[in-house]
């Protein structure tokens, strides 16, 4: 029996004993290149109502081990291009002029079955079925998982992003207020430092006067003793004074040197508190900056989170009511 009497031979198996309908039997199979090679199946089992394929069939006029292997890697290439690679597949081949043998591929090998052991057209369409809805039901918890992990990696990247963005924010204040603190202290030393120079200077001032004043005084003393109340006695003692005066000049120049460099601290000091206010001003014009950015990043987070949370509550919605 060659492999079109063969071929013959099971249709009408089929349709008498197995119930197959005519139009479930694709004699006529879509042929295929992989590369160089065409790939063709001998029949197709279709059922019509489902629209796919329950079953392949491959036809051989002889058997042994290497026939096997070669139809099982061609059924194989076939099934991967109709992407039916969990379909049923048969191998028939003939016994005698009048009989045939019916293997099935099983986990790794042909199994030989009988013929009340082929399956009818509505076991074989019911299995696909089944098979159909195992399937829908994998990919399903497969994606639902996904779905799962995805919102779980959503979830920590929005925890992380809002964890960031509040440490980023404190970070922010705190080194604004330490350096507005370690400002203070800096015009604050600064301020001392002019006090305390203008205190040194003030305290020269009064040595110099004290050094003055006392020749000063020993000439006036001799001007009481010696003196009358006439113009010669004003006169003499105008003299004195100003004797006094020429014989002391670098006491006079120190004087007036120390004069100076005080007139000098208090005009410093003056631009002191000139620059002091003005860079109070900045700091109140910082504030008040810094203040309209915390505010506006505070209502950032908020709206932030309850965007998070309502977008979370959307996607389980949705997710709940796809599984039911």
């Amino acid at each position: 029996m060659n492999e079109q009497q063969l071929s013959e031979k099971f249709l009408k198996f089929l349709e008498e004993e197995k119930g197959y309908p005519k139009n479930s039997l694709l004699s006529q199979a879509p042929a295929y290149s992989i590369g160089a090679k065409r790939i063709q199946a001998d029949l197709l089992l279709l059922d019509t109502r489902i629209g796919n394929y329950i079953g392949i069939i491959e036809f051989k006029n002889n058997i042994n081990p290497n026939i096997k292997k070669n139809a099982r890697h061609q059924i194989e290439q076939y099934l991967k291009v109709i992407k039916s690679e969990s379909l049923p597949s048969y191998l028939v081949f003939p016994l005698d002029e009048n009989d045939f043998q019916i293997l099935v591929y099983g986990d790794e090998d042909w199994i030989s079955i009988k013929k009340d052991e082929f399956p009818e057209f509505e076991t074989l369409s019911a299995k696909k079925k089944i098979e159909e809805k195992t399937e829908a039901k994998e990919a399903k918890e497969r994606t639902y998982k996904n779905i799962e992990i995805k919102r779980e990696i959503k979830t920590k990247t929005s925890l992380w992003t809002l964890t960031s963005l509040i440490l980023g924010l404190v970070t922010a204040i705190v080194t604004f207020y330490i350096s507005i603190d370690k400002s203070k202290n800096e015009k604050t030393l600064s301020g001392i430092a002019v006090f305390s120079e203008l205190e040194k200077l003030e305290n020269r001032v009064k040595e110099l006067e004290l050094k003055q004043q006392k020749p000063i005084t020993s000439i006036d003393s001799i001007r009481v003793i010696d003196s009358s109340s006439t113009y010669k006695g004003v006169d003499n003692r105008l003299k004195i004074i100003e004797n006094g005066i020429i014989d002391s000049p670098e006491k006079t120049l120190a004087y007036n040197k120390v004069q100076q460099n005080i007139e000098l601290l208090r005009e410093q000091i003056i631009n002191q508190e000139k620059l002091i206010a003005l860079r109070n001003e900045n700091l109140i014009n910082r504030i008040e900056w810094l203040n309209a950015i915390v505010i506006g990043m505070v209502i950032a987070l908020f709206g932030a989170a309850i965007g998070f949370v309502i977008s979370n509550y959307n996607e389980k919605k949705n997710t709940t009511a796809n599984t039911v």
